[in-house]
């Protein structure tokens, strides 16, 4: 099993722990990589409310999947399925997309980071820090805030959509994006 040099590496801001992982993710390089790299296109670099909440809807994609096929599905192909630009399943539709697909496990600066807007030693560091979280959420040490299972994100641009389709929207904490279920 993947523990990682990250453990003790940086000094993180308290978080509450809890007992159990939102569901049953191998810690694997791929996984914690996966929901990095999500979870920093999505809401950045320290939103733990977020990523904890991502790693939910991730899961429950990939159950969902497993359940209709039949298959053993990984994380890592879940966030591939639900986020293909932040992955590099699809060609960039942003320039964020091409720095954020770059990030990687040894800390070095991602090909197309904006070096005129922002210093990667600082920005190292919190990709550091969002990597051990990534690694003490998917082996349970700790847990979304989410009231309820929740099935997908977006933000105020997706609103109109997931009401259209009478999704409910759940409480996930101090989160930036919005967390919705289905009825």
């Amino acid at each position: 099993m993947y523990r990682g040099i990250l453990l003790g590496a940086f000094t993180l801001t308290p978080t509450t722990l809890f007992a159990e992982a939102p569901c049953e993710v191998e810690n694997t390089p791929e996984n914690i990589l996966a929901l990095s790299r999500v979870a920093v296109s999505e809401s950045g670099f320290s939103s733990p409310e977020d990523q904890g909440a991502i790693l939910a809807v991730l899961c429950d994609v990939r159950d969902r999947a497993r359940r209709r096929s039949g298959r053993r599905l990984s994380l890592a192909w879940a966030a591939r399925k639900y986020s293909p630009y932040a992955t590099g399943v699809r060609h960039p539709r942003r320039s964020r997309h091409v720095w954020v697909r770059g990030l990687n496990l040894a800390l070095e600066k991602p090909a197309g980071w904006p070096d005129s807007r922002a210093n990667w030693l600082r920005y190292r560091k919190m990709w550091a820090n969002l990597l051990w979280r990534s690694q003490k959420f998917i082996e349970g040490t700790m847990a979304h805030e989410c009231e309820e299972v929740v099935n997908h994100w977006g933000g105020s641009m997706d609103r109109y959509r997931a009401v259209r389709a009478r999704w409910v929207l759940v409480n996930c904490g101090n989160t930036l994006n919005e967390y919705w279920r289905y009825p």
